[in-house]
């Protein structure tokens, strides 16, 4: 038990003790403390009790397991690499950045957007192509609607995910 004291010669209440001209102020939030050690000891004696029935404790966290999809197989992997993106905006204008991002999103919908910030620019970049020459075909796909669009090089996502 903690006590915090102080040298004055206040009368004794229900939550402070006089001792030779010292009042001692007992704060009751510390008699938790004092529990604590006791609580975590009988909780971990419930979850080994449990784990030896293989009953589940109370307040687990529950496991999952893997479903079971059917026939269906899912193959591949996701990784980073270096690729390409078309870089769709470069300005310092946020709201602009933000407002092309936007609309590029509802136009182009499989096609991720990034926005990113080097001050002073903003650079929206779309795309994960794994070479350029996919880049290439996306570019002349949206030069008719933004023209100052380019390739880029950058670190891209690749989804080799195949489900069968």
């Amino acid at each position: 038990m903690v006590f915090i004291c102080s040298f004055t010669s206040y009368a004794q209440n229900a939550d402070s003790m006089v001792v030779d001209n010292m009042v001692m102020y007992i704060d009751n939030r510390l008699d938790i403390l004092d529990t604590r050690a006791e609580a975590l000891a009988a909780e971990s004696a419930e979850r080994s009790v449990a784990v030896e029935k293989e009953i589940k404790p109370k307040n687990s966290i529950p496991v999952y397991t893997e479903l079971n999809v059917g026939k269906k197989t899912v193959t591949g992997s996701i990784s980073t690499k270096n690729g390409f993106r078309v870089l769709i905006y470069n300005g310092s204008d946020r709201n602009l950045a933000l407002k092309i991002k936007g609309e590029f999103s509802k136009r182009f919908p499989s096609y991720r957007s990034y926005l990113s910030y080097n001050v002073p620019n903003f650079k929206i970049k779309v795309g994960d192509f794994a070479d350029k020459k996919e880049a290439a075909k996306f570019l002349k796909l949206i030069t008719p609607i933004l023209p100052s669009a380019s390739i880029v090089p950058d670190i891209v996502t690749i989804k080799n995910i195949q489900i069968q």
